[in-house]
């Protein structure tokens, strides 16, 4: 599959992500990203006090073709600002995708070395 031609979310349900192995920790805010009707990963918005914080998750086999951009816009269109969102420290792609998004690194180091960004 190259750049897919619709990425749509919807409320992930039991078995949504099974030939996956990207389990949300919790499917009750999540959505299933779905790249031309194949199921490829997930995306969630919790709170953080008042604040939502956005996750994002692509399956390996789908990265890289803007899928997880394409579904964190779709998610963030719903929500109000500021958002928030979080990059592990060895994870290279987080920090553009979220640039492309227009999140700024805070500079503050959450749990285990995160970048922690802001969407005002």
């Amino acid at each position: 599959m190259g750049e897919p031609h619709v990425v749509t979310l919807r409320a992930t349900r039991a078995g949504d992500l099974d030939e996956l192995s990207l389990t949300p920790p919790d499917l009750t805010g999540s959505r299933t990203i779905r790249a031309d009707g194949v199921p490829v990963g997930w995306v969630a918005a919790s709170d953080d006090g008042d604040v939502p914080v956005v996750t994002c998750c692509v399956d390996p086999a789908y990265r890289g073709r803007g899928i997880g951009t394409r579904a964190l816009r779709l998610l963030l269109d719903g929500l109000s600002r500021p958002v928030r969102a979080r990059a592990s420290a060895g994870d290279a792609a987080a920090p553009a995708m979220l640039a492309r998004l227009g999140f700024v690194a805070t500079g503050d180091e959450g749990e285990g070395g995160d970048v922690r960004y802001e969407l005002a």
